[in-house]
């Protein structure tokens, strides 16, 4: 998802880039707005994916912890049957 996001930045960009390039002077006001308006949707939803991926992060970090203290747990038991 956060690589159509960027893709459709990028088209934007070269949109922009290609209405400038063409002259001032045939680059229509609504033109301009609608290139702006899909920029700034294009950015907030890459924040927004970016939020996405960070708390998907947090949850990975916090499982691999459990799953890690588990394994400990599970190591200490073994060892201390293995004593008896």
């Amino acid at each position: 998802m956060y690589k159509n996001l960027v893709t459709v930045a990028k088209v934007s960009a070269i949109a922009l880039s290609l209405a400038l390039a063409s002259g001032c002077a045939t680059v229509k006001k609504e033109d301009l707005d609608a290139v702006r308006a899909t920029a700034d949707a294009a950015k907030a939803a890459a924040a927004q994916a970016q939020s996405t991926a960070d708390a998907a992060k947090a949850s990975a970090d916090q499982a691999n912890t459990c799953c890690t203290q588990t394994n400990e747990k599970i190591d200490r038991m073994f060892k201390k049957s293995m004593n008896k």
